[in-house]
């Protein structure tokens, strides 16, 4: 008789980890020539040469896949995870570490594995190897070196190529310090490149004559450098951090702790309550001023993705415009990667499905230069090819297509007004996605983590552009609200409120004397755009920029909301044209790319209605896409890593005893050009006078 196991090997999870903030820096200036070099080994160091005597001494990048590269990130993900405690607790560093739950290791040891899916933004592994000759090394005899050593180091910080980490223990007190410092400040990173003696004492005598001066706020971090008594004692003192340990990491977690807890405490606990006998004094009135929300957790590996600098500026299930050459034509995007390029920089590319008529469909194409793209909004959809069709109140679902590419309706494409039609059904449609556990149970209220708006997709978390108010505001999105209007079957309704903290841009004159404000509540993105704006203000205009909180917590109607908030960056050289955006940049101006985009519904005459609501996105897409098209936006589960996204393909495959295959590469046939958009047809209104910049060549801003 057959005798089967008494039980099974488990399969054990692994969490991919990601460290949203970074203070990487690619480049930085050198401290004696004053000019910007590579925060690399140099040029010198990278070459493989062979000295005289036969010794090769080189350096060469690791790459993601790389054994030593994985063997970094799990033992950086499991220390980093062991700090923070386990489950994560994402009420006490809500903002810097994003937890996705990757493959699966059949590994009966390891009940459960964390791994960083990448290193921190601009940081990089790189190998030292120093191979020795056959015939040198047979000249030392009995000696216990081998023939070849492989030493490796992480570069990127912001002290230079000279500040690099020498092993995962040396990087892991900054890699905390990235995850959990509120304020992101250096001065709170009790890493040994940070708090290096000449680092240490720059630092202080800096802030000594800058108190003396009067030109520092002092805080309780800034008094305890001064040696006065400081509210955090929990501090280590220099010995420890050198000596490296758990102490001192373990301090760090209680710092950030102990300053979020105090920071979100009531001003009651704060302020010194009077005596009893003092007599009593009537206040005068004080301004009740907004205060702000706490950023929500992203949720998925997309989101945390999104939620990043430099990554990706479309997102799968978008309408983009995509070029043709001499002609633009519409498209959703299906899927999106990083690649590397020779530089070893992430460079994305992206997966498109042009749209059409339901009985003809053009192939996917990949598009690696997001020069090539426009958001659906950055342009007004001209009119259809057809007469016919013009002035008609059509849509995509009521127009007779098999008759329109019968010739029935007259001369013009069918495949170019399939597009229009197609983008505009979309455009009139939203679709909430991943339903969220509400924080106050209510039958009636449904929460979910994101939505496709229009031709766009938003998560919670980040800025949207809206209607209401000036046309400069934006809102910090914290909650999508479906309210089922106390329907005791809870069937969806027809209206999703918006709710979230509303922003106003405000400019002011720039005064040297006073710090520059920081606000935490505001997303990577947002910040990381204004203070590059900033930059180019107070160096010609000496004008500052900040975001001025006017309404926490307000809710709207998603109809209100006009759209994504793109960074001005970004994406004003790509819509402005690169000539223009650096003419302006010469002159100190950098406007806010939000006013050279439409508003969701303007191309259709629906601003400020919600439109239809769909089940899917490729509901909503319809017969415009051909059958069987998979959306790499989809609700991501737990279990299975999602489709198109940037999961690290040889971690993934070691872990999951899987080989990774590559689509080929779609061509694009210059004979169809003349099928799609022409550029010149489109509408130059309000929306669109003057922004149809050249399109470059070489994807770069």
């Amino acid at each position: 008789m057959e005798r089967k196991p008494t039980h099974q090997m488990a399969r054990h999870t692994v969490k991919l980890l990601i460290v949203g903030r970074s203070d990487g820096k690619r480049a930085v200036e050198n401290s004696k020539s004053r000019q910007k070099e590579d925060n690399q080994p140099t040029k010198a160091q990278l070459q493989k040469t062979v000295d005289s005597k036969g010794v090769q001494n080189y350096y060469q990048a690791v790459k993601i896949g790389h054994p030593k590269s994985m063997e970094w990130r799990k033992k950086l993900g499991g220390m980093l995870m062991n700090q923070l405690g386990k489950p994560y607790d994402t009420s006490q560093f809500p903002n810097h570490v994003f937890v996705y739950l990757g493959g699966f290791l059949t590994n009966s040891d390891i009940a459960m594995e964390y791994c960083l899916a990448d290193f921190p933004e601009n940081y990089r592994l790189y190998e030292h190897c120093r191979i020795m000759p056959e015939a040198l090394k047979s000249e030392k005899e009995g000696s216990k070196y081998p023939n070849e050593r492989r030493d490796y180091y992480l570069y990127g910080h912001p002290g230079g190529r000279k500040k690099r980490f020498r092993s995962p223990a040396d990087f892991l007190p900054h890699l905390l310090w990235m995850s959990t410092d509120q304020e992101g400040d250096p001065e709170n990173c009790e890493c040994k490149l940070c708090t290096s003696e000449d680092f240490s004492k720059l630092a202080n005598e800096y802030l000594q004559w800058a108190h003396r001066e009067g030109k520092l706020v002092t805080s309780d971090r800034t008094d305890q450098r001064l040696g006065k008594q400081a509210e955090l004692e929990a501090t280590p003192i220099r010995s420890e951090v050198k000596a490296g340990g758990t102490s001192t990491v373990a301090n760090m977690v209680q710092k950030r702790m102990l300053s979020t807890s105090q920071e979100k405490a009531p001003p009651s606990v704060t302020k010194s309550q009077p005596s009893a006998s003092a007599a009593p004094i009537a206040p005068s009135p004080a301004p009740q001023l907004p205060s702000p929300t706490q950023l929500p957790v992203p949720k998925t590996y997309e989101q945390a993705i999104d939620a990043q600098c430099n990554k990706f500026i479309y997102r799968p299930g978008e309408v983009v415009w995509f070029s043709r050459g001499t002609s633009w034509g519409l498209s959703v995007i299906t899927a999106r990667e990083l690649f590397k390029d020779q530089r070893h920089q992430d460079r994305p590319e992206y997966t498109v499905q042009p749209l059409s008529h339901p009985y003809g469909h053009p192939p996917m194409l990949k598009i690696s230069q997001e020069d090539l793209l426009r958001p659906w909004l950055a342009w007004s959809a001209p009119n259809a090819t057809h007469q016919a069709l013009i002035n008609q109140a059509l849509t995509y679902e009521t127009i007779d297509w098999r008759s329109v590419v019968q010739r029935l309706y007259g001369p013009g494409d069918p495949e170019v007004d399939g597009s229009i039609f197609a983008a505009k059904f979309v455009d009139g449609s939203y679709t909430p996605f991943e339903p969220l556990e509400p924080s106050r149970p209510q039958a009636a209220e449904r929460f979910y983590n994101g939505a496709y708006l229009g031709g766009e997709k938003i998560w919670i978390g980040e800025a949207v552009r809206l209607r209401t108010g000036s046309e400069k505001d934006i809102m910090i999105l914290h909650h999508l609200v479906d309210v089922s209007s106390g329907n005791p079957s809870g069937a969806t309704s027809q209206e999703i409120s918006a709710i979230g903290d509303i922003y106003t841009f405000e400019t002011v004159a720039y005064n040297p004397k006073r710090p520059i404000p920081t606000n935490p509540y505001l997303p990577l993105r947002v910040s990381e755009d204004l203070n590059y704006r900033n930059r180019i203000t107070i160096a010609h205009k000496s004008q500052i920029s900040y975001w001025k909180l006017t309404q926490a917590s307000a809710r709207l109607s998603l109809g209100e909301v006009k759209g994504r908030w793109y960074e001005s960056r970004v994406l004003l050289p790509i819509v402005q044209g690169q000539t223009a955006f650096a003419q302006a940049l010469s002159r100190g101006e950098i406007s806010d790319v939000g006013d050279k985009l439409n508003g969701r519904g303007d191309s259709t005459n629906s601003a400020r209605k919600l439109g239809t609501r769909k089940a899917s996105r490729l509901e909503a897409l319809g017969a415009a896409v051909p059958p069987g098209t998979i959306i790499g936006a989809r609700a991501m589960s737990a279990s299975a890593p999602p489709v198109g996204f940037p999961m690290d393909p040889a971690l993934m495959a070691a872990q999951m005893n899987m080989e990774v295959d590559h689509a080929p590469e779609a061509t694009v046939n210059d004979t169809d050009m003349s099928e799609f958009v022409d550029v010149n047809q489109l509408e130059e209104g309000d929306y669109s006078q003057g922004y149809l910049g050249n399109v470059g060549t070489d994807g770069q801003f």
